[in-house]
């Protein structure tokens, strides 16, 4: 997981949702505005329509928490990934790719 500081509040959520820009990606839809500041915050969202059962969208949630962590936050951006439907069997290195290819598109 990343740390609570770099997650996403609700006031920021709010303020992403409705002026964002969307980069669409075969597992993720990822909606992000640039902020302010050095500071980059991130969230990930599995609706009900990706996985039923909560164990399964706290898992997807936690996988792509772990991997962003790992590639590492960009500074200046401030954005949510949204799991598409489908995407509920995805393993470690497609979320990977993925995260990767979406932040390599905002550049």
């Amino acid at each position: 997981m990343i740390s609570k500081k770099n997650r996403i509040n609700k006031g920021l959520f709010d303020k992403i949702f409705k002026e964002g820009k969307f980069i669409h990606s075969p597992i993720f839809m990822f909606k992000y505005t640039k902020t302010l500041g050095n500071k980059g915050f991130y969230s990930f969202v599995a609706p009900k329509t990706v996985a039923k059962s909560a164990v399964k969208r706290n898992s997807l949630r936690r996988k792509g928490y772990n991997t962003l962590r790992n590639i590492g936050i960009l500074d200046g951006i401030s954005g949510i990934f949204f799991y598409k439907k489908g995407s509920s069997g995805a393993n470690l290195k497609e979320i990977k790719e993925s995260i990767e290819l979406v932040l390599r598109n905002i550049k």
